[in-house]
């Protein structure tokens, strides 16, 4: 009960990261925002984004693994996104303008 528990939790946490590196995708390449109040936010938690990002990624996999790969768990759907975020976000980075 706890675990699953625990998977819910952190599928909504990598949810929330993967909507979060996406609204600054967004920003940054299709809307080009100049309010300074965005600006801010985007200062404040773009490093601790990351830093979650990649403690999650590692207890994902680790519950996942403890799941036995079970494709049908929040804990796969969550590292796939995860996966899929930071792919998307080390891509970004390589074809910079």
């Amino acid at each position: 009960m706890f675990n699953k528990t625990n998977s819910k939790i952190f599928f909504y946490i990598s949810c929330g990261l993967t909507l979060y590196f996406g609204f600054l995708f967004l920003d940054a390449y299709v809307i080009h925002s100049k309010f300074v109040l965005i600006g801010v936010f985007r200062e404040l938690f773009t490093i601790p984004a990351l830093f979650i990002q990649l403690l999650m990624l590692g207890v994902t996999f680790n519950n996942w693994r403890r799941e036995k790969f079970q494709l049908k768990s929040y804990s796969f759907w969550s590292f796939l996104m995860l996966i899929i975020t930071s792919a998307v976000m080390l891509l970004a980075m390589a074809f910079e303008r």
